[in-house]
């Protein structure tokens, strides 16, 4: 019914438009004899276009301010004020999840569709990486960390200072080796260097007894590279300390 009355003031509106177009035209038609015919009769289109757009837009707001402002859907109110909290009845109890997992024995594998990805990276100096952590021994210049896998890959990464993300260069001195964790968190801007290369930490996680073991390394000099010349240069340790909001 709702509907049905919401076409009905729709077509009545719209012919009632219709209506006072035709007599304004007319009107209008003889106001505008003395004009050349052509003239005449562009000024009639472009008035019935610009009567004729207005009077939508005219038919829109009267049908929204009658059925949604005074006369609102009761069906969409109560939609909307209803408190979505899931009853606990519909949730999955813990055991309803834990049975189906049981009731088979596990597999070791699986079929796993392949989907191809295409990705879009910034180009990087292929030598950076291996001249950072060469210039560091492989160790992290936070933790002095040195690790290598069972076929002698180093543990420890080489970071840019400056993002490469942001375009950074692949400069040695804008790299630094790095072990996992620091590499995450460095990047994360947890901590970063002042221009004398002592570790800082973000004031947002200072009190924060989860980030103990990056906390008590504040205030100590990094490990540096064998050569002083590749050592990080301000540049870039001001661009990092910027990013993060670090006081200089």
């Amino acid at each position: 019914m709702r509907l049905l009355l919401r076409i009905f003031l729709i077509i009545s509106l719209y012919i009632f438009f219709i209506v006072l177009i035709g007599e304004l035209v007319i009107k209008l038609d003889s106001y505008l004899l003395k004009l050349k015919e052509e003239i005449k009769n562009l000024l009639l289109l472009i008035i019935w276009i610009f009567i004729y757009c207005f009077s939508f837009f005219v038919i829109y707001i009267i049908d929204y301010f009658i059925f949604e402002k005074l006369f609102p859907d009761s069906k969409k109110e109560t939609i909307s004020e209803t408190n979505f909290n899931i009853n606990s009845s519909i949730q999955p109890t813990k055991q309803e999840i834990i049975n189906p997992v049981l009731s088979k024995a596990p597999e070791l594998t699986q079929e796993t569709k392949i989907k191809e990805v295409i990705q879009f990276k910034k180009e990087r100096d292929p030598n950076f990486s291996k001249l950072v952590k060469q210039a560091y021994q492989y160790k992290c210049a936070v933790c002095n960390q040195q690790i290598f896998d069972l076929e002698g890959n180093p543990e420890v990464e080489a970071a840019h200072i400056y993002p490469k993300a942001l375009d950074g260069v692949d400069d040695i001195r804008n790299g630094i080796a790095l072990c996992k964790f620091h590499h995450w968190a460095f990047d994360s801007g947890l901590f970063s260097l002042t221009d004398e290369l002592k570790i800082i930490i973000s004031s947002k996680i200072k009190d924060n007894l989860n980030y103990e073991t990056l906390i008590k390394h504040e205030g100590n000099t990094i490990n540096l590279p064998i050569d002083d010349k590749l050592k990080p240069h301000p540049i870039f340790l001001k661009a990092h300390r910027n990013i993060y909001n670090f006081q200089s």
